[in-house]
């Protein structure tokens, strides 16, 4: 499940491990529903990280008995496309901009017990501090939106600034309220955050080792190394890849359509 680095102190979880459990619940439900549920994926640009993100999940799909298409479509086709699919009953659910990245991330914490399972739930990451690194629309900003829904208090660092996403000293608020930090950065967060988590989709940056905080758990959702390989040397968990965590969401959100 997880190997010790050289220094002892750190442990490199990979998503597979943690993938395997979550692939067997969805077997379970596989085998109950009788049939290959079908994936419809839609690739509407050049990114190689989108074409990566498509052949894992072909091949997952075909190893784990799902069925899945993919139709390459001009950006301008793409809304007529998904129109189209929806109204195809051989189709149980479609990949455009479905975010299943930020709930592979809720999946991996609940694994990593950073979520308090003696609370009631909305309430299980009350007093965590967690930083999110990219406040992308499709990722960074719903993620960020369920951590503080379930009770942490959420720094969601952009080029534009930094946002905090809380309910509330003592969780006063049922759902979540978003402020602007003005003034803070990267070093107001990381020293405080006992969990970092980044999405920067470039290889060049890094998050600076030297301002996270001494045993915080750090997680890369980027196609790229967002973080260096000092990270091990002040984390105490380090996650370098989540790809295959999220495919098995996938899987699982579809599977729970065709259930449907």
């Amino acid at each position: 499940m997880a190997d010790p680095t050289a220094n002892g102190a750190c442990k490199v979880v990979l998503a597979g491990s943690i993938a395997k459990s979550l692939l067997c619940e969805v077997y379970d439900g596989l085998q109950k529903l009788g049939r290959q549920p079908r994936l419809h994926g839609f690739l509407a640009n050049q990114d190689p990280a989108a074409r990566m993100y498509a052949d894992w999940t072909a091949k997952t799909c075909k190893e784990n008995g799902f069925d899945f298409t993919l139709r390459e479509v001009d950006r301008e086709d793409l809304e007529d496309e998904i129109r189209v699919a929806n109204q195809d009953d051989k189709v149980d659910g479609t990949i455009s901009i479905l975010p299943c990245t930020p709930l592979a991330i809720i999946k991996i914490l609940e694994h990593l017990q950073i979520y308090n399972n003696f609370l009631d739930y909305g309430k299980r990451l009350f007093g965590r501090r967690i930083t999110v690194i990219n406040r992308s629309e499709v990722v960074g900003r719903p993620l960020a939106a369920l951590l503080a829904n379930d009770g942490a208090e959420v720094y969601s660092v952009d080029v534009t600034g930094v946002q905090q996403f809380s309910r509330g000293s003592g969780l006063r608020k049922q759902k979540h309220e978003v402020r602007d930090m003005d003034g803070w950065g990267l070093r107001q967060c990381l020293p405080v955050s006992e969990v970092v988590i980044s999405g920067v989709p470039r290889d060049e940056y890094k998050v600076p080792t030297d301002l996270i905080r001494e045993g915080a758990v750090c997680i890369n959702l980027s196609s790229g190394k967002n973080f260096n390989p000092d990270v091990k040397e002040k984390a105490s968990i380090y996650v370098p890849a989540i790809g295959k965590v999220t495919i098995v969401i996938l899987l699982r959100n579809l599977l729970r359509l065709a259930e449907a």
